[in-house]
């Protein structure tokens, strides 16, 4: 349906993409004329990270996506440098067993689902499986594509759809009180909502982190709000940095740890 579809308008990577994605060869794309932009632009980075990045290694595919994104790609928003220090030290400080469960809220083209990836399969404490919602179909494949050149796609999967309809999901394949680590980056006015989803599945296990990312700009108010007010969220954080690739532009991100679920 994906290569058939004339509105999606997708350059000729992607639609190599997906066609080797379903074992098949491809004649090359039927419509090529009014590609995208933004699906453009997301094929420029495929062509980097495959001609930069080395196989089997999480950081050099990592590395690419930063380069891209400070050079060419400063449309590129991820949660890079200062912000990537972040996320690591609030992974770090997680006492997870195996067991458990980690879920990134927007993965975008993969850059921290890698991270959290990377942490799953490491010798360091951590959960068993980390899964990364996503409800553009196109960034879920590139995402899969990019575990896979990381040799970690039996670490984390990508679900494609919204938090609504996947959160019972959790509960279904995991079990209750699953849930140690959620990294939220897709939309700050859903963050505290989707929080609540998550409670009130019974997901959260007590001590559970929560990190959200871009709590300034677009901005999360209600999120913030309950993160510092809200009874059984006593341990937050507001952390002052700049934007990934623009270092004259502040935003926030919010680190809480959740005594109660």
């Amino acid at each position: 349906m994906m290569e058939r579809n004339p509105n999606l308008g997708l350059p000729v990577q992607l639609f190599e993409l997906i066609s080797r994605w379903r074992g098949t060869s491809s004649g090359g794309p039927p419509f090529l004329k009014l590609p995208s932009i933004a699906y453009k632009q997301i094929g420029m980075l495929l062509d980097y990270i495959e001609s930069q990045a080395r196989t089997s290694d999480p950081a050099s595919v990592m590395f690419a996506i930063e380069t891209f994104g400070a050079g060419v790609g400063q449309w590129l928003k991820v949660a890079a440098d200062c912000k990537a220090q972040l996320v690591e030290s609030s992974m770090h400080r997680c006492r997870a067993w195996c067991s458990d469960v980690c879920v990134e809220l927007g993965t975008f083209v993969g850059y921290t689902a890698i991270r959290l990836a990377r942490w799953l399969e490491g010798p360091e404490a951590a959960p068993g499986k980390g899964v990364s919602f996503e409800v553009d179909a196109v960034h879920a494949l590139l995402t899969r594509h990019n575990l896979s050149l990381t040799h970690l796609s039996s670490q984390s999967d990508v679900w494609i759809g919204q938090a609504t309809d996947l959160v019972p999901r959790l509960t279904e394949d995991f079990g209750r009180r699953s849930l140690i680590f959620t990294f939220m980056d897709h939309r700050g006015t859903r963050f505290h909502s989707d929080l609540l989803r998550l409670q009130a599945h019974n997901l959260v296990l007590p001590r559970m982190t929560l990190v959200c990312d871009n709590t300034l700009k677009p901005g999360a108010p209600l999120c913030l709000w309950l993160a510092m007010h809200r009874p059984g969220s006593p341990s937050a954080a507001s952390w002052s940095m700049n934007e990934f690739a623009h270092w004259n532009s502040e935003d926030w991100m919010l680190v809480s740890v959740l005594d109660r679920p």
